[in-house]
């Protein structure tokens, strides 16, 4: 097998494969992620009361805690990638993973917006007053009007997970990057504007939706 044909196999595994099993955060959060029913969006949750220790400790199942699920889930993807950036380099993997990561946030959004009963802004910052949120990081809501949503996260189980696996730089394009393009992809008059993510090393994660429709 030459150079290329090998090149080209580990591309379209990439593609095909590992990154759709694995990748976005929007996807792999489950109801945390999921359009939430009104029930559950009157109010933020407070944050648990844990016997565990840090939330991120909780079991996931009866295997394994929230913490060793994530570094598990995306554990064999940032090898892959790592490994593939010896082959095409490390500017162009992260420009693929740049472009893919758009496109299918852009189409979870879309799909999420078919699921909603209105694609509208209330239904879209509702989705993160939803309790599961609170299990995965730990939000403040500092912003609340009718055009306007701001969140304050200092802790995220995928920056603590990619940081972990020195992977904050794929970490950043698969999951911060793409939160733009999924409420886009939900509405198109939503914006998203942000300067500092945990997943770069800030402090902090500074969300603020707009509407713009």
């Amino acid at each position: 097998m030459s150079h290329d044909e090998g090149y080209d196999e580990k591309r379209r595994y990439f593609l095909t494969r590992l990154l759709p099993g694995c990748a976005l955060a929007c996807a792999g959060c489950g109801t945390a992620h999921a359009v939430a029913p009104e029930s559950q969006v009157a109010k933020a949750a407070p944050p648990p009361v844990l016997p565990y220790g840090h939330k991120f400790d909780m079991p996931y199942d009866a295997q394994m805690t929230v913490r060793q699920y994530y570094k598990a889930k995306y554990e064999e993807m940032v090898q892959f990638l790592q490994a593939l950036s010896l082959d095409m380099g490390k500017s162009n993997l992260l420009d693929m993973v740049r472009t893919y990561s758009e496109e299918k946030s852009l189409v979870l959004g879309n799909a999420h917006a078919e699921k909603a009963a209105v694609n509208d802004f209330a239904t879209w910052v509702g989705m993160f007053r939803d309790p599961a949120y609170q299990k995965l990081m730990t939000l403040e809501i500092v912003e609340d009007a009718p055009a306007a949503f701001g969140m304050r996260i200092t802790e995220c189980i995928w920056a603590t997970t990619f940081q972990e696996l020195n992977a904050a730089d794929l970490g950043y394009l698969l999951v911060c990057h793409a939160d733009h393009t999924w409420a886009e992809g939900f509405n198109p008059g939503i914006r998203l504007t942000r300067d500092k993510t945990l997943m770069q090393g800030h402090g902090l994660c500074n969300h603020r939706y707009t509407w713009e429709g």
